[in-house]
């Protein structure tokens, strides 16, 4: 990405905790900035696919929308069956399909322009929320691992900012304390690097710290942040300005 779409970026984490940009600039927006083709947030009752209030967020053209709505086409997409069941990101074309309807699917899914690659990240939240992000893109397999090596980490933290605006919200047992209030300097260090990709090892070695010692700053922010996963906790802390937005 060049510089004029890094400072559209992280214009864009910015206006992710301001109600002034609609949410369908920011979704067009990270399309703009990382060439994809769509982009789609949902979330659901944990408890069953069959929840027809979900929240959702989409660039899907309204023809697929509409196509969608009337089939019940959740019921036999790859992504949601398999992203609400799993914990960590995947690729489409590595889900093993046995269904025929699910390759049905994906084939009328081609039709509509949806993109030749697909990339999902499943979110889980303390509160019991799941919530799946889900973005398309007009890559062959070749270009799609050339772009995935470069920008797979960037997407997911993306994911989890956008988890944070449209998720709904619910108030902390105890109001007094603010999210991320009593982080301490090393546990905001160690989510700094690892928002900037380093491994425990290697954050280890840039603080002078064993690895178990990184890890354990990583999971007390983790628990003081009230997230379950490290993607979630440096999502969590960028947007209350713990540390910076790296991309």
């Amino acid at each position: 990405m060049d510089n004029s779409v890094n400072r559209l970026l992280h214009h864009l984490l910015d206006k992710l905790q301001d109600e002034s940009d609609t949410d369908q600039f920011l979704l067009e927006s990270i399309l703009s900035c990382y060439g994809l083709e769509n982009l789609a947030y949902v979330t659901t009752d944990p408890s069953s696919l069959e929840t027809r209030n979900p929240i959702c967020k989409v660039t899907y053209s309204v023809e697929w929308q509409e196509y969608y709505q009337q089939t019940n086409a959740e019921l036999h997409d790859p992504a949601v069956i398999y992203g609400l069941r799993e914990i960590i990101p995947f690729e489409w074309r590595n889900v093993d399909l046995f269904d025929p309807k699910q390759l049905e699917f994906l084939n009328i899914a081609s039709e509509f322009g949806l993109g030749e690659n697909g990339f999902s990240i499943p979110i889980r939240d303390r509160s019991g929320a799941r919530a799946l992000v889900s973005m398309t893109i007009r890559h062959n397999d070749q270009k799609w691992e050339k772009y995935s090596r470069r920008y797979r980490s960037e997407l997911v933290n993306i994911a989890y900012l956008l988890h944070e605006r449209f998720s709904p919200k619910i108030e902390p047992e105890n109001n007094d304390q603010q999210l991320g209030d009593n982080l301490t300097a090393r546990e905001i260090e160690a989510l700094q690097w690892t928002a900037l990709g380093k491994t425990s090892e290697e954050t280890a070695i840039i603080l002078g710290l064993s690895r178990r010692s990184v890890n354990f700053h990583v999971n007390n922010a983790k628990q003081k942040l009230d997230t379950v996963t490290r993607s979630h906790a440096v999502a969590r802390a960028s947007a209350l300005g713990l540390i910076l937005p790296v991309l």
